[in-house]
Formats: structure tokens, sequence, C-alpha cells
């Protein structure tokens, strides 16, 4: 799991550039949330078996470069970097996290606010530990990809 060390730099909104550490940081990351949310996903029977979906690509790349984009700026970009300020670390991870997943109440049932929840925490760690916000983006547009083509639309 990501340790929950202080970064080396800022938080930044700004800069995209990814270095070799955050590849670890973001295979880390994806392998820390799938092991929690999968097995919520399966054991609730939110999740079943694998499909291969009817998805054109190029729209689904689109969608998903929108929603990492807007959640990430909006969560932890905004969010998680201005609870960090008044609450520190773990406090801002726990309740940006939190926020994140009832967000997902939107379209989703219990299950994946469970999942989501999970993953918002693990996406804050990723964030404060690379200090930039390229690091959640490509961390969380991999779980998207592996919702949309690897598990079943719910």
């Amino acid at each position: 799991m990501l340790a929950a060390e202080p970064s080396r730099q800022p938080l930044s909104l700004i800069d995209l550039g990814v270095s070799k550490g955050d590849w670890a940081v973001a295979a880390r990351g994806l392998l820390a949330t799938l092991v929690v949310a999968l097995p919520i996903g399966y054991l609730t029977g939110f999740l079943t078996m694998p499909h291969v979906p009817r998805l054109n690509v190029m729209n689904a790349v689109i969608d998903i470069a929108q929603l990492v984009l807007f959640e990430e700026l909006l969560f932890r970009g905004w969010l998680f970097r201005w609870l960090v300020g008044r609450v520190g670390l773990q406090p801002a991870a726990v309740l940006s996290s939190a926020i994140f997943g009832l967000a997902h109440f939107i379209k989703f049932d219990y299950p994946m606010v469970l999942m989501a929840t999970w993953a918002g925490y693990v996406l804050a760690l990723a964030y404060h530990k690379t200090g930039r916000i390229s690091t959640p983006m490509f961390l969380h547009a991999a779980l998207v990809v592996i919702e949309l083509f690897v598990l079943p639309g719910s």
C-alpha cells in the first residue's frame, strides 16, 4: 500500500510531468485499490464475471479523459489540497475520499460507493506522495479502463 509519508514538493495542479517514481506509485496504487475494491464488488454481487463491452473506443477515451480530469481536479486538486492545509494529511485523505465515494451515489449503488471511497483514499495518497496531479489522473484512468473494459457494466 502507499505510504503516507510527507511529499517532497507542494501539491501541484499544473505539473503534469511524469517521473519513473510516479509510475511506481501509480502501479502500487492500482494494486492497492484492486485488492480491496474487487472483493467488495464480487462479494456484494455488484460485479460479475468479466466481459468485453460494446464500446466505441474513441468515445470511451474521450469520456474517460473528461471524467478523470474533472474528478481529479475537483476531489484531489481542490478538495484534498484545501483539507490538507486545514486538518492534515490523514484526515484530509479520509474526508475527501468519503466525499468522493458518496458522489458516486449519483449513478451507482453502495458497493461502488465503497470501492470509490477506497480508490479516493489511494488517489489522495498518490497525489500527496508525488505532488503531481498527473499521478492520480493516470491511476484513476487505469481504474476506469478496467471498469469499462474488464469488469461488467453497472
